[in-house]
């Protein structure tokens, strides 16, 4: 499933794909797991030659909110992220602008770069979601971030995205300081 779409199908059709890629699959009748996702993580980083200051995040539909979710959380740990027709808890982000003790990390989710992309007419993760992720960050004066929306596509926000070489020289543009 993971050739299908996404990055991996766009990868497969480059051989000069310059990432090293790891594509988890949730399983299935579960939600996504920070805590399997940063495991899964260390694993990798310990395994391979990864640049630290370059790992990226990014997933669609249920993924875009497991983006979300780790990205909000553990923005520390990313040099961009990239959640695709997904959303997120926006009340997590509002209340640690207030002083509010809670999972998010303000100080180092100001610094990490976000780009969301969503379908206009989605009918499976309403265009509010990601809309109200994007005015949560603009709200506590997050550096960068970008929103792209398809006025003519449904869910399927992914396939345009990731075929869209831009989106990895943005990646590549950024790194975690």
């Amino acid at each position: 499933k993971a050739s299908i779409h996404g990055p991996s199908k766009y990868a497969a059709q480059h051989p000069d794909f310059p990432f090293i890629l790891v594509t988890p699959q949730c399983p299935t009748d579960e939600v996504w797991s920070n805590d399997i996702l940063l495991a899964l993580l260390d694993e990798v980083v310990a395994k391979y030659k990864v640049d630290q200051k370059r790992i990226y995040l990014t997933g669609l539909s249920m993924g875009g909110f497991g983006a979300w979710n780790l990205g909000l959380t553990h923005p520390e740990k990313f040099a961009a992220l990239v959640p695709i027709c997904g959303g997120g808890e926006r009340i997590e982000v509002l209340l640690a602008a207030h002083g509010f003790a809670g999972p998010v990390k303000l100080e180092n989710l100001r610094k990490l770069p976000v780009w969301a992309f969503h379908g206009a007419k989605d009918p499976v993760v309403p265009l509010v979601e990601s809309e109200r992720m994007i005015n949560a960050l603009k709200e506590v004066k997050c550096d960068e971030v970008k929103f792209t929306v398809y006025p003519e596509a449904h869910h399927d926000a992914w396939t345009e995205t990731y075929n869209n070489p831009e989106l990895y020289k943005w990646f590549l543009a950024h790194d975690r300081k």
